[in-house]
């Protein structure tokens, strides 16, 4: 499968849940132990499906699900294999040349410069990134000075049914539970949202709903980026003194057509039909192309020259005075991020530093003696049914520890395997 098979599994997940799947699909049971919080098994039971014995893939799907879906155990994204990314054609010369010599500028400070005179900025993410996830924390903290206050993310549940929509609620309750959306269920994503809430952005919902979908004319693709950008142009023009923050997938944040990567067909993404629609020109930001999940073997040449100048922070490039763009999206974003090597300390990556965490040594009564478990930090202040702030799977011995904010936080042994013995 290709990053763009990666862009419609993400249509999967934000019109799914456990009801939605047909009672004899495998992955149905998947969905509801998601929706139970039992990630550990949800994760296991994908990859089993995933894959054979011998290693190889037994199911594209479940595998593109595992990849994008077991980093909410920890934080560690899977690294894609090279052979699953274009390993045929590596990068072009002149943007080797290209991205050898040019400046390296402090992403957040470009994009707080550029984006004084805009109304939406658009940034999008590697749904197995989650780095990118608490960049985007970063950005919604550096615009909110510049007067932005509406966070609108693809991955917040949608619905005709307000009692499916979660973020009817979300505004006054303050932090993401379980059915806020899919992907907001990894803890990293679920902090995002909950900080961006504290300060002070209000959320919106605008992925295409059952209504919309139910809509049988024209491409599938079309249609849902259609139905996107008519949702948020409604909110848009709604309230026309407020700015901004949307939150995408891969090929959403484009302004021109793209060709698909797998075919020769061509589609006009949701950023470009807004603009379209409202008018606006927003900024629009790309983490992928350059992306440290992307397995595109002319994408990790590139990055690995910017990174190997020893980068401490995520930096957009500049040629001439003007960005630096590369790949596919060349011609389609206005920036690309590109985030420095990820370390590991205490088997979870440096990154979670920047979301205002600190490492925390599991107590002994947390650790199993035998096989592993799930084990879940809440805060204090939220529900049972919160995503948790931080999660990790614990083993005897292990020296995984977890990332915490400075709040009192509660533990939960969410899951035990092999699942202790009853006590007769």
């Amino acid at each position: 499968m290709g990053r763009g098979t990666k862009v419609g599994l993400f249509a999967i997940l934000a019109i799914m849940s456990s009801s939605a799947v047909a009672s004899g699909d495998p992955l149905a049971p998947i969905w509801t132990l998601f929706d139970e919080g039992r990630d550990l098994s949800a994760v296991e039971q994908l990859r089993a499906l995933a894959f054979r014995k011998d290693g190889s893939v037994a199911n594209p799907l479940a595998e593109d699900m595992w990849e994008q879906l077991s980093p909410r155990l920890d934080g560690l994204a899977v690294a894609a294999p090279i052979e699953r990314g274009d390993a045929g054609k590596p990068a072009a010369p002149d943007d080797i040349a290209a991205v050898r010599s040019a400046e390296r500028r402090n992403a957040i400070d470009t994009i707080v410069d550029m984006a004084h005179d805009r109304r939406i900025v658009i940034l999008n993410e590697e749904h197995d990134a989650p780095e990118d996830r608490a960049f985007g924390l970063a950005v919604a903290k550096a615009l909110r000075p510049l007067g932005f206050t509406t966070l609108a993310a693809e991955a917040f549940t949608n619905d005709k049914d307000p009692a499916n929509t979660d973020v009817t609620a979300l505004a006054a309750r303050g932090y993401p539970i379980r059915k806020t959306g899919t992907y907001i269920g990894d803890p990293v994503f679920g902090d995002f949202v909950r900080q961006a809430l504290a300060l002070g952005y209000k959320p919106i919902a605008y992925e295409e709903t059952a209504e919309q979908r139910s809509a049988k004319d024209g491409d599938r693709i079309d249609r849902r980026e259609d139905a996107e950008a008519s949702n948020l142009t409604a909110a848009i023009m709604h309230t026309p003194q407020t700015k901004f923050l949307i939150y995408v997938g891969y090929s959403h944040a484009t302004e021109t057509p793209i060709r698909e990567e797998d075919n020769e067909k061509v589609h006009l993404w949701m950023a470009g039909r807004l603009q379209q629609k409202t008018g606006l020109d927003p900024l629009t930001i790309d983490q992928t192309g350059l992306g440290a999940e992307n397995p595109l073997q002319s994408s990790r040449l590139l990055r690995g020259i910017v990174q190997r100048h020893g980068i401490t922070r995520p930096v957009i490039l500049f040629s001439g005075g003007r960005p630096l763009r590369v790949g596919r999206y060349r011609d389609a974003i206005d920036l690309q991020v590109i985030h420095p090597i990820t370390h590991v300390t205490h088997g979870r990556p440096d990154w979670l530093e920047t979301m205002g965490r600190h490492p925390v040594r599991p107590a002994p009564n947390l650790v199993p003696r035998t096989g592993k478990a799930l084990v879940q930090a809440f805060l204090s202040s939220e529900g049972s049914d919160a995503v948790p702030v931080d999660q990790v799977v614990l083993e005897p011995g292990d020296t995984r520890w977890f990332m915490l904010p400075d709040k009192p936080v509660r533990f939960v042994v969410k899951e035990r395997f092999p699942t202790p013995a009853a006590v007769p």
